[in-house]
């Protein structure tokens, strides 16, 4: 096979070369093993190589919450709890002049409202004296705060206004406001059960203005049944001077219609249809009077809203009566499960869904039996225009007298004033109940739990603030940690080469200080290297090049890694290389054929270690034995030929256009010490010109190959790929390539980029070099020890 049908096939040899460059990956680093999804291993080492900045995260997290804790001031709170009776005024039942009610969930949540509203508070203001209270009016503080404040004032006294007067009026309105933005009344599930807390700057003050706000609400219920007994005492005197009055003048009639109503009645003795008549009257007026007795009494207990808790116990109804007991029954269980467990919210809402239906359910027999009164008494009202009509019709037929109607007006105004005295007998028995209750009433609301001073201020403490902050820390700068990892998107690992490579990354090139300690470490273990003197016969060489030699010992330490330190890390990466390429070599040629090997090295960005690199693998070539040459073929860094040649007249762009001898003679440089030959890029001479024409790729291409049949080996260090499209280009030419990733600078979308643009891909890519970072540094940053 010989060089032009490895150019033109270079496909041939890709299948037959992956098992072998497949065996420089490293174990954890290689394209199949990475079958899993989520690695922890990888995420664990993560956290320890970004260790130092998580730290500093949860320093910082820490710092602030300390800082905003101590400039925050505390706060204490202080809760109480109030219970609300069930009780209303009803002054015209026949039990207990405060009978209960049952309170409906606006009920409560109105209540609620009370307790907010601006005329309950100020009467709590106007109680505790609030608005000349500084400790409640001041704004809290804190002394960092007050530190920071003066600070502020001695820096910036110009920022401090002067306090602005207020007036008593004001003063008191803020007072208000100030109480209400920091009073809370919520309600226990779903119970009558009002919690009220409030929170200030001292413990003593919250307690203090918690309990105040509870009993001036206790006591607000309280004056409101008080008047409401004061205004029903009052009706009930009233109206019992109004009846004492008119039963006073029914009287004095009757004094007046005695004398001849007796002698009007004895002469109509014989009347019997008029006496039965007269019978029949009467009883239709009393019965009139019983049934509209009856209305008016269903009517109130309907329209009363108390449903089964207004029917008394000696109410003539067996249903409304268990009904009654039944509800009974159930509130005194919501009572004690209200107290005992009131967290136990579907018990308390199952008793009051319970008492509802109940109640609804009473309310319906109450309204069917107001039904059937008014009905009662229609009837009895067309009874009494009956028995009345049949009267008037005895009376004339009996050819009675006036003495018969004084006797039936004598008899209503003897009705009409037995009535006046029941109802003034009601009335007195309703008045002395009232005013008794007046004497001593009962209230609306019960304090059941008092507020008592807080031994610690609201919140968390500092411990738990510092714990908290911590955590949230360490959760803030692990992703952060993977966001910065996530978002840099540089190769720091070998894994992660191998992965954007997709080829074996043959070792690492340190450079600077570790590279000197690493070369001062191995000289001391090895015999000093020795520089013979070599004895030349130019007339065997390829080029002989007498007065252009360099000495790269001398000159550019850095170029001669491999031979100063030959058991470094350094050396061992380059030798990797020779051993990669002398196996790809060996699957390119047979006995009859045998190929100059073309090794090129490239990478995405300009690069110093990939041109040092290459140096030095063609260094490693030359020392051998072989002839070697190293081009110098980027037109944009120039690193080789200002450090080897920065007198160079003549290079590969002038090379590649002229074929006279004596410009071969004039471009290409001889080392002394490795018998290595050099190639600039061109001329150094700032004046002068250049020739476009020396991007010919056709040309470069043919000198390329003129000079593979002069040398064993030739080593090419290409432009940038992002630069330049060279390493694209002489792919056909090239056996193989070795990308030099720096470590930490290199982006690995850039060069997967690149290298996917300029279709390199293995084996074509023999493998890589991690530059930049000595295999000890590598290893305690993908473990993170």
């Amino acid at each position: 096979m010989d060089r032009n049908t490895f150019a033109d096939q270079p496909g041939n040899f890709s299948q037959r070369s992956r098992p072998l460059l497949g065996a420089g990956y490293p174990n954890d680093a290689h394209p199949a093993s990475n079958s899993a999804i989520f690695d922890f291993r990888s995420v664990f080492r993560l956290l320890r190589r970004r260790r130092l900045f998580v730290a500093a995260v949860c320093i910082l997290c820490v710092a602030i919450t300390v800082f905003v804790h101590r400039i925050t001031p505390k706060e204490y709170s202080a809760t109480t709890r109030i219970l609300l009776d069930e009780q209303v005024i009803n002054p015209f039942g026949r039990e207990d002049i405060f009978a209960e009610q049952s309170l409906s969930n606006p009920a409560v949540e109105s209540q609620m409202q009370v307790i907010r509203s601006p005329f309950l508070l100020s009467r709590v203001v106007d109680r505790l004296n609030l608005s000349e209270n500084e400790t409640f009016m001041s704004p809290p503080t804190t002394p960092l705060r007050d530190w920071l404040a003066a600070a502020r004032s001695e820096l910036l006294p110009m920022l401090d206004e002067p306090p602005a007067e207020v007036s008593e009026a004001r003063r008191f309105q803020n007072a208000v406001e100030l109480l209400r933005s920091n009073l809370q009344v919520t309600r226990s599930a779903q119970t009558r059960v009002i919690r009220i807390q409030f929170t200030a700057a001292t413990p003593e003050l919250s307690a203090e203005v918690a309990n105040a706000v509870a009993e001036t609400y206790v006591d607000n219920r309280l004056g409101v049944r008080q008047e409401n007994a004061e205004r029903a005492a009052q009706w009930f005197d009233e109206r019992m001077a109004e009846l004492n009055v008119r039963a006073l003048e029914v009287e004095q009639r009757v004094a007046q219609m005695s004398g001849g109503g007796v002698e009007a009645l004895d002469a109509s003795q014989n009347a019997a249809s008029l006496q039965r008549a007269r019978q029949n009257l009467q009883d239709a007026l009393a019965r009139r009077a019983q049934t509209q007795s009856e209305v008016l009494r269903l009517r109130a207990l309907v329209e009363s809203g108390r449903g089964l808790r207004g029917v008394p116990s000696n109410f003539d109804s067996e249903p409304l009566a268990a009904l009654a007991e039944e509800v009974a029954r159930l509130q005194s269980a919501l009572s004690e499960a209200t107290q005992e467990t009131p967290q136990d919210v579907d018990e308390i809402t199952s008793l009051n869904t319970r008492i509802e239906s109940i109640e609804a359910a009473g309310l319906s027999l109450l309204t069917a039996r107001l039904t059937n009164a008014q009905a009662a008494a229609d009837a009895a009202e067309a009874n009494l225009e009956e028995a009345q009509l049949a009267f008037d019709a005895a009376r004339g037929a009996s050819g009675g007298s006036v003495t018969n109607a004084i006797d039936v007006e004598l008899r209503t105004l003897e009705g009409e004033a037995r009535i006046y005295r029941e109802l003034n007998e009601r009335y007195l028995e309703s008045y002395l109940e009232v005013v008794q209750q007046q004497s001593f009433p009962s209230t609306q609301a019960t304090i059941i739990a008092s507020a008592v001073v807080p031994d610690y201020p609201d919140g968390p403490g500092l411990r738990r603030l510092v714990m908290l902050a911590a955590l949230f820390g360490i959760a803030l700068g692990a992703g952060s940690a993977f966001a910065l990892e996530a978002s840099d998107g540089k190769i720091r690992s070998t894994g992660h080469l191998s992965k954007i490579t997709q080829a074996p990354v043959l070792g690492v090139l340190p450079t600077g200080k570790s590279r000197e300690s690493a070369a001062s470490r191995e000289t001391k273990r090895l015999p000093a290297i020795s520089v013979p003197h070599r004895r030349i016969d130019f007339t065997k060489e390829v080029i002989a090049l007498p007065e252009h030699r360099v000495s790269l010992m001398r000159s550019t330490p850095a170029l001669h890694a491999t031979i100063s330190a030959p058991m470094s890390e350094y050396s061992e990466a380059i030798r990797r290389v020779n051993v990669q390429a002398e196996n790809l070599y060996s699957i390119l040629s047979d006995e009859n054929s045998m190929l100059p090997k073309c090794v090129g090295f490239i990478s995405d960005s300009y690069s110093e270690g990939r041109s040092v690199a290459a140096a030095n693998y063609a260094e490693m070539l030359a020392v051998g034995g072989r002839r070697t040459l190293l081009i110098d073929m980027d037109w944009t860094g120039l690193y080789l030929t200002e450090c080897i040649t920065p007198a160079a007249q003549h290079g590969l762009a002038e090379l590649s256009l002229t074929k006279s001898p004596g410009s071969f003679e004039q471009a290409f440089w001889y080392d002394e010490r490795s018998s290595m030959y050099f190639l600039p890029n061109r001329t150094m001479d700032q004046k002068a010109t250049f020739d476009p024409s020396a991007f010919d790729q056709m040309r470069l291409k043919l000198l390329i190959s003129t000079l593979m049949e002069k040398f064993d080996n030739v080593v090419i260090d290409f432009s940038p790929m992002a630069h330049s499209s060279d390493a694209a280009a002489f792919s056909d030419v090239v056996m193989g390539f070795i990308a030099v990733v720096d470590w930490g600078e290199t982006r690995s979308a850039s060069l997967s980029r690149e290298l996917r643009r300029a279709a390199i891909h293995p084996p074509k890519l023999m493998g890589s070099l991690l530059n930049g970072i000595s295999q000890r540094d590598l290893e305690e940053y993908e473990t993170a020890v």
